[in-house]
């Protein structure tokens, strides 16, 4: 295992990295798609989803076509969210949502299924996956009517490690182009999807959305971490 960890970083170290840049603060910086997992018995959920550009890397970020989330190399997930109803404003139905982290994943042979959760952390649980991003979330707003659902929230960058595009062979380290992190603008549909998954009995909510970069504030030590 040694040998083969050696190995990769030698491969990484040389691969020549594509030309980045940080992203301005309030650009946008990234478009996704996701699916917010529910369990209204225990007031939890979890997101996963895939990348589909980011600004700055102009490779593709899918193994081949159609574009979907079974081939995206960039991934993401959430850990347990935990959910604490607000008192309805009229017909919108209001929850917080906990703090916690978020993580961004590479795989170069992607098999990304909405039925597996996994699929989306490199096949691990999210306490034991290998993110290329690891975030930290702050407390935010889930607020729903009949038929959306929108959710915004910050991540803080914790840290960051190089990949490399197959396509072109490019290395890309997302902690390059937004340091700080940035900001998720979701937007879901409430008409579930799927079968429920096991531990998520309420349903399925698919959504899209966009990131934007979020300005570095050194004196709240962010991307202090990052490798």
């Amino acid at each position: 295992m040694r040998t083969i960890a050696v190995a990769a970083a030698l491969a990484l170290s040389l691969t020549p990295p594509a030309l980045a840049q940080e992203v301005a603060a309030s650009a946008v910086s990234c478009h996704f798609v996701a699916r917010v997992y529910l369990n209204f018995n225990t007031l939890t959920a979890e997101v996963a989803g895939y990348i589909t550009d980011i600004l700055g890397i102009t490779d593709s970020l899918f193994n081949g076509s159609p574009l979907s989330e079974q081939n995206a190399f960039l991934t993401f997930r959430s850990d347990l969210v935990h959910l604490t109803p607000v008192n309805p404003n009229g017909v919108v139905n209001l929850f917080h949502v906990s703090a916690g982290n978020f993580n961004v994943y590479f795989n170069a042979h992607p098999n990304n299924d909405w039925s597996n959760p996994n699929s989306f952390s490199n096949g691990l649980p999210f306490d034991k996956s290998n993110p290329v991003v690891s975030l930290m979330r702050d407390q935010s707003l889930f607020f729903a009517t009949d038929t959306l659902a929108r959710h915004d929230v910050t991540e803080h960058l914790i840290s960051s490690q190089p990949f490399v595009l197959p396509s072109n062979g490019h290395q890309y380290d997302l902690g390059t182009f937004v340091p700080a992190g940035f900001t998720l603008y979701e937007t879901y549909s409430n008409t579930s999807v799927g079968t429920p998954i096991p531990g998520f009995p309420s349903g399925t909510l698919p959504g899209a959305g966009n990131c934007a970069a979020v300005a570095a504030t050194a004196a709240e030590g962010e991307n202090q971490n990052q490798q």
